[in-house]
């Protein structure tokens, strides 16, 4: 931008920033003179897309990029990345962790003035951050890829970026046009003091730029310590004084969400529901009105849902059946910048499914094909609720619903106050243990829960009195200290996926209460209730594909249910503290009920073929047998992993007994049922194919120390070398072998007699 002539496209403010498009296709920015050395997030969201299928509306598509604003060295402006991965708290030490960890330098550039501003050149930053980025080509010959819309303010600048290119949609690969908003977001001059992870409280954390550790070197101990910072938002009350004298005070900057103006209007009051309900845990350490809730402006030509200024929740009509809440943050100090939330149309039709296969047994109004408003907006405030809680910089918690006795799921005074789980951020859904008859039982998840309102104060109170961060985390994990026996206050992170071993049977998704299998017999007894009134229920479904649908959701329910169960087949419980992370193995007792609860409910379900349903799903396999097939394929691999796993932490279940008692209950002597023939076969066909799996899931012991390297879910070990499983196959097949020997004659039989021979 060498002349005056060169730019074709601009944005000022007058007290603040210029963005300029110049002929040649280059983005420049202009920031005042005053505003060197501060430091600039840039990123992206997608503002319009032809295919819903290749990207989202609203959707931040990558992490965003952070930069200095250049200071001036020679005629040069020199433009760095902050140094954030090494500090020290003695000072005599900070200048060897200045020199070792200093900032790297991005690119020196021309100095250039233009208004009273310095501009430079962030092409290559624009695209970068854009979505799609890397396939973004401006001014090509198609003329189907170019900038426009600039916009500048006094903090902050955009530009849109429009593009078309190859990408994924809704019917495969397809050409699709795309509208980015790419934002560029000066940080506050005044850095917020961080706060240091603890990996009790379960948060999304901010490391080094480069994703890994900062390193503090000081003289309390040995060797560089690693840590991170929690992400959270700078809640600072209006008044200090105030609020120390234990009024109840404003703040000075609340988290304000927007409304996309194209939600339907039903959902409209939900979601603000959502959004406030988290008001209540920010009240109870004394700052009110920290969330609000607007609609989108009309005649603002300010305001942009795309601009990281704004925290707007969007609705976007695909066939994605979920909801999500990502956000940004300061990579220098953990601050949270900008959110998103983004609801998808079809979240409704999972929650209408779950709604009814969990809940149809005690609630008239979801025996229906389409759920009635109240009902709806009831599961959306939930859902709303779970993402502002993600936004909030709160890590899924999947130990909730374990604090729970299941019995007291049934219990209308204690749902109404608890509802089904002990935090918003756990998978709890909805209340499945509430039987036929049971009366006034909250059938949902609380809009907050008792971990839900501790972690907002641990990660939100201020600590006003602390000299520095090390200071304030000592003074905030009082808090966590005086908790932490307690199973309301239990972080548990989530486990790798359903495919590998789930080791601890206490922080699982989709589960309730603190006994799986009795959750699960209370559960399996309402799918069989709820399973013959389909076509009563359900009479409008001419074609009968939502009575289809709703039925591979019951079938899966099911599933979830026997993999409760199965995880505590060589279960461990972990418990964060701060004296270590005690793994505690499962009673042997309590595993052995286990197997025998899984392969006894593999016997008798045949009830998942209720004839009055699956003669009209058309050509099928039977949802018994393959069920027999998926519990065979657990037992025969993951399971004895499992046990192994658990045997290395103390537990008295060995992988001798585990095999001795799986012959006992699959092989049992009696008559078999059709689901039992099947569960035999495949049991056989998996041990007799499969080698000892080298890994399973299984925490890595960090030890504490603040702010500590815990990852958000939990890692895999190798196993192999403590597993003794592949002998115990081989006796098992051989137990197998002379058992079916005298059987050979029999039809029942013959299949397995001769895979063995």
């Amino acid at each position: 931008m060498h002349a005056q002539k060169d730019v074709v496209k601009r944005a000022e403010c007058p007290e603040g920033m210029g963005i300029y498009l110049t002929s040649k296709n280059k983005v420049y920015l202009g920031v005042p003179e005053g505003m060197l050395g501060r430091k600039l997030l840039i990123g992206g969201t997608v503002s319009a897309v032809s295919d819903p299928g290749a990207a989202n509306v609203g959707q931040m598509a990558s992490g965003p990029l952070m930069c200095v604003i250049p200071t001036v060295e020679d005629s040069l402006l020199v433009l760095s990345r902050p140094q954030v991965a090494g500090s020290s708290r003695a000072d005599d030490l900070q200048t060897a962790m200045d020199r070792n960890f200093s900032a790297p330098i991005l690119k020196r550039l021309p100095l250039e003035r233009r208004g009273g501003r310095i501009v430079f050149d962030i092409t290559s930053f624009v695209t970068k951050a854009a979505p799609k980025g890397a396939d973004f080509k401006p001014g090509n010959e198609d003329g189907t890829s170019w900038y426009d819309g600039l916009k500048a303010f006094e903090d902050n600048a955009s530009v849109k970026l429009y593009q078309t290119l190859e990408a994924g949609g809704l019917g495969g690969k397809a050409t699709v046009s795309m509208v980015s908003t790419v934002s560029v977001l000066a940080l506050p001059a005044r850095p917020m003091r961080p706060r240091l992870q603890d990996s009790r409280i379960g948060t999304f954390y901010t490391g080094s730029l480069a994703g890994g550790n900062r390193f503090d070197l000081n003289y309390l101990q040995d060797g560089l310590q690693p840590y991170r910072f929690a992400n959270r938002w700078r809640i600072e009350p209006s008044d200090m004084e105030a609020w120390q004298r234990g009024e109840s005070v404003s703040v000075k900057q609340p988290i304000v969400w927007y409304i996309d103006d194209a939600f339907p209007e039903l959902w409209k009051q939900p979601v603000r529901e959502g959004v406030l309900a988290w008001n209540a845990a920010f009240e109870a350490i004394g700052l009110k009105d920290v969330l609000q809730v607007r609609d989108f402006p009309s005649g603002d030509p300010s305001f942009d849902p795309d601009n990281l200024k704004y925290n707007c929740i969007r609705f976007i009509p695909n066939t994605t059946a979920n909801a999500m809440g990502p956000s940004w943050a300061d990579p220098e100090t953990g601050e949270i910048v900008s959110a998103s939330v983004l609801m998808f149309n079809d979240v409704v039709r999972l929650l209408n499914n779950w709604r009814f296969v969990q809940t149809a047994q005690v609630d008239p109004r979801v025996r229906t094909r389409k759920m009635p408003d109240e009902v709806l907006q009831e599961a959306l405030v939930y859902a709303v609720s779970h993402e502002i809680g993600h936004t909030l910089g709160l890590l899924h918690n999947m130990a909730g619903s374990a604090a729970i006795p299941v019995d007291s799921l049934r219990s209308p005074s204690f749902t109404a106050i608890h509802g089904t789980t002990a935090s918003i951020m756990d998978y709890a859904r909805f209340n499945y243990v509430a039987q036929p008859g049971d009366t006034d039982v909250r059938l949902v998840p609380p809009s907050l829960g008792v971990y839900d309102k501790y972690a907002i104060e641990w990660l939100y109170k201020p600590v006003p009195e602390a000299s520095d961060l090390w200071d304030e985390a000592s003074r905030a994990e009082v808090l966590i200290d005086a908790h932490e026996e307690d199973p309301f206050y239990r972080f548990g992170a989530q486990q790798p996926s359903m495919a590998m071993v789930q080791y601890d049977p206490t922080a699982r998704t989709q589960d309730l209460g603190d006994d799986p299998m009795k959750a699960g017999d209370y559960g399996i007894a309402n799918l069989r209730y709820i399973l013959p009134h389909f076509s009563e229920w359900i009479s409008d479904d001419p074609d009968y594909s939502h009575r289809r649908q709703l039925y591979s959701q019951l079938v899966t329910q099911f599933g979830r249910y026997l993999g409760n169960v199965e995880s505590l087949i060589g279960g461990v419980v972990l418990y964060k503290t701060k004296t270590g992370e005690p793994c505690v193995p499962l009673p042997s007792q309590k595993q052995k009920a286990a197997l025998r609860w899984v392969v006894s409910q593999v016997a008798a379900s045949a009830w998942l073929d209720e004839p009055s349903v699956t003669e009209r799903l058309g050509l099928h396999a039977s949802e018994s047998a393959k069920a027999a097939v998926s519990v065979a394929q657990y037992l025969a691999g993951s399971a004895p992993v499992a046990v192994a796993t658990a045997q290395s932490n103390g537990s008295t279940y060995t992988s001798e007994a585990y095999f001795e008692d799986l012959f006992d209950a699959v092989f049992h002597g009696g008559k078999y049922t059709e689901a039992e023939h099947v569960l035999q076969r495949a049991l056989i066909t998996f041990l007799t194919r499969r080698s000892a799996p080298a890994k399973t899931q299984e925490n890595k012991n960090t030890g504490f120390c603040f702010g500590e390297d815990t990852p958000p879910t939990q890692p895999s070990v190798d196993v192999a070398a403590q597993s003794d499983t592949a002998v115990y196959r081989l006796a098992f097949l051989q137990k197998v072998k002379k058992w079916t020997r005298s059987r050979r004659n029999n039809p029942e039989f013959a299949y397995i007699y001769s895979l063995i021979y």
